[in-house]
């Protein structure tokens, strides 16, 4: 049986997280701009659109400043929400908003951002 790294080299971004021990270090929340900026620990910041996450879209703004990082800062849970989110799944989600972006003609050259 092959461990845990094994099983996540397939995965570009899985890989690309804990090969460099990427992790989330806190969440600052901006309803009032649609964005939420994940703060990660290499100093990079990433852009995201709550509205992409049902519970989140309609949730209360003192509910979303109630979240815990999960799984050794991986992940991220909003308890009174019942929700549960990876970094990958963020990651993933601002890649595909920047390549549409880009291809579409909408790129700021200088943007990471997944609003």
């Amino acid at each position: 049986m092959g461990n845990i790294e094994d099983k996540r080299s397939g995965d570009i971004v899985e890989r690309t997280i804990f090969e460099n021990k990427i992790r989330i270090e806190s969440i600052e929340i901006h309803l009032e701009a649609g964005f939420m900026l994940i703060v990660l620990n290499n100093g990079n910041v990433l852009k995201v659109n709550p509205s992409q996450f049902p519970r989140l879209k309609n949730a209360d703004p003192k509910d979303l400043e109630k979240y815990n990082l999960i799984a050794g800062g991986v992940g991220v849970e909003w308890p009174g929400l019942d929700e549960h989110l990876s970094l990958k799944g963020m990651v993933e989600s601002v890649i595909r908003k920047n390549t549409l972006d880009y291809l579409t003609g909408k790129s700021d050259s200088e943007s990471v951002s997944g609003s």
